[in-house]
């Protein structure tokens, strides 16, 4: 018994030792590991390094990031591709990035904490705007942006504008009239002149340009327009109870719409639309608690708590009685009134001296 006693406990003493092996094997394996990706960093820096300033290595990648940050350019550049001036340039603001760099370390005119929140809310709509992006890019194709281009140019409905004068009278002779002196073989008188003289509305001889909408001038007046050419006089016709003689003199075709000139705005809208469709589905079912009381509720607090505070009792205060005392008198006896009017009399007549008897 005493001799499978020991043997087992031998056993277990070999147990142990491979144990601890195994754990100094697998520390020094990570702590191996750990220096070779260092060592392999490190080497791979000093591969990447282009440039030295003071003793400072500059690195490649810091110098492409540079590029991509001065020009807000998205591609790879090919450093090679450079000149030597603009290199020294991306070089000498990465080393003086660096510079400052350390400079802030030891420093109290940044507040690194400002700086850090700053960076924190950048780098939260940062991910955001990717986020949306990358789901609302591809999203947008060709097809879309015509069909809305062709919504856009149904809705826009351009119409045709004129520049006109008329002449405004009250009856058919009245315009006939007017309408010889202007073309009158001798001594004609001028249209705006005419108009200036007869007209009953003299709001529109401007020499400036005043372009009108057809949809805003009446059918009857657009039906002769579209008659008559530029600098054309009209014969005399009827607008309801009136009487128009009218001048075109120029007309304004609507533009035609091109798509080119709209297809990036149209895009940008579509993207806005579907960026707002991915922040509605992600807040669709979202359920908002406030937990801390809002400015509407402090409020209402307040104003229960004034409720609530017992009012404090005033003594009252005596009304000043409006009335004078003789108003007072003649409201409770009359014959007081008669009797004080009759004192004033008295008071008002000069006092006889008394009669002195012998």
């Amino acid at each position: 018994m005493r001799q499978i006693y020991a043997k087992k406990k031998t056993n277990n003493k070999g147990f142990l030792l491979i144990a601890v092996a195994i754990i100094i094997a697998f520390l020094a394996f990570q702590k191996f590991n750990q220096g070779s990706f260092f060592n392999k960093v490190g080497n791979q820096n000093k591969d990447n390094i282009i440039a030295e300033i003071n003793g400072e290595n500059i690195y490649q990648k810091e110098v492409e990031q540079k590029y991509k940050t001065l020009l807000s350019a998205n591609e790879n550049v090919n450093l090679s591709n450079l000149s030597t001036s603009v290199l020294e340039i991306l070089i000498r603001d990465v080393y003086i990035d660096k510079k400052i760099f350390l400079e802030t370390k030891t420093s109290s005119v940044i507040n690194m904490a400002e700086i850090e929140e700053q960076v924190s809310n950048f780098k939260t709509k940062l991910i955001r705007s990717t986020y949306l992006d990358s789901l609302t890019k591809n999203s947008i194709d060709e097809q879309k942006i015509l069909d809305k281009f062709n919504e856009i140019s149904g809705q826009f409905n351009a119409k045709n504008e004129y520049y006109f004068q008329q002449i405004i009278v009250a009856n058919q002779e009245e315009a006939k009239k007017v309408y010889q002196q202007i073309f009158a073989k001798k001594k004609a008188l001028k249209f705006v002149d005419a108009l200036k003289k007869y007209s009953k509305d003299k709001a529109n001889f401007s020499a400036s340009e005043n372009f009108i909408a057809e949809d805003q001038i009446k059918p009857e007046i657009v039906a002769v327009l579209n008659v008559l050419k530029e600098q054309e006089v009209s014969q005399p016709f009827a607008v309801g109870d009136e009487w128009l003689i009218i001048k075109k003199i120029s007309l304004k075709l609507p533009e035609k719409l091109e798509l080119e000139d709209y297809k990036e705005k149209i895009k940008q809208v579509l993207l806005k639309n579907e960026v707002e469709k991915v922040i509605g589905n992600l807040v669709k079912d979202a359920n908002i608690k406030i937990l801390i009381p809002t400015k509407s509720e402090e409020k209402a607090v307040e104003e229960k708590a004034v409720e609530e505070k017992p009012v404090e009792e005033k003594p009252v205060e005596e009304k000043v009685e409006e009335k004078t005392l003789d108003e007072k008198s003649t409201a409770t006896n009359p014959s007081a009134s008669e009797s004080t009017d009759e004192a004033s009399q008295n008071q008002e007549q000069p006092s006889q001296p008394e009669k002195i008897t012998n």
